[in-house]
């Protein structure tokens, strides 16, 4: 398994999600419903799972998330790939 860096936006009607992973709400749409966007670090084998283990994330099987991005984080930490906008939090969970 390899780090996934990626973002979606969160749907309010798609209901709370739980992710234990690195994440961050990093904006929001200017459009109405305004969503959230979401920036997380995942562990998946390809980008097809990396999407599945953002699925699973949710209560409910999401019907409005809209993927924006996922990108292979290489050797990079997570909370380094933007540069230090995203800040380590003592209850992210990462293998590194």
């Amino acid at each position: 398994m390899i780090g996934w860096w990626i973002s979606w936006y969160h749907h309010p009607d798609d209901g709370p999600f739980e992710l234990h992973t690195p994440w961050w709400v990093s904006g929001f749409t200017i459009e109405e419903p305004q969503r959230e966007t979401i920036v997380a670090a995942v562990m998946a084998e390809d980008e097809e799972d990396a999407w599945k283990v953002v699925r699973a994330s949710y209560d409910t099987s999401p019907t409005r998330l809209e993927q924006r991005f996922c990108d292979a984080l290489g050797d990079r930490e997570p909370w380094s790939a933007e540069g230090g906008r995203f800040p380590r939090a003592d209850w992210m969970q990462w293998p590194v």
